[in-house]
């Protein structure tokens, strides 16, 4: 039996868990898929809080210093549901393979 420091506990994540994640990513990307065929859904316009990022974030990538960031709000609309469906596609099947493997 493994002894942690201080008393901490282990959290484990369950089979049941992963595949009901791996199940709401699938969703995700089907709605992504459905927004891309030119399904409009109506979104709340909630204000969005604007931060500050710590200087550590903020650095330079030495691999990429002469690349030009784009952001996720000035992508337009095709893109940015190509980007969600392909996120959500590769966490679908992380979380899916993980429930296999548990």
């Amino acid at each position: 039996r493994h002894i942690l420091p201080y008393g901490e506990k282990t959290h484990r994540i369950s089979q049941p868990t992963l595949y009901r994640e791996g199940k709401l990513f699938f969703l995700g990307a089907a709605v992504a898929w459905l927004r891309l065929d030119g399904l409009n859904i109506p979104q709340l316009k909630l204000p969005r809080i604007k931060r500050k990022d710590p200087a550590f974030l903020t650095g330079d990538m030495a691999d990429h210093i002469d690349d030009d960031i784009v952001k996720f709000d000035d992508l337009d609309r095709e893109e940015q549901d190509v980007c969600v469906l392909l996120t959500d596609l590769f966490l679908a099947v992380v979380c899916l393979a993980l429930a296999l493997i548990l």
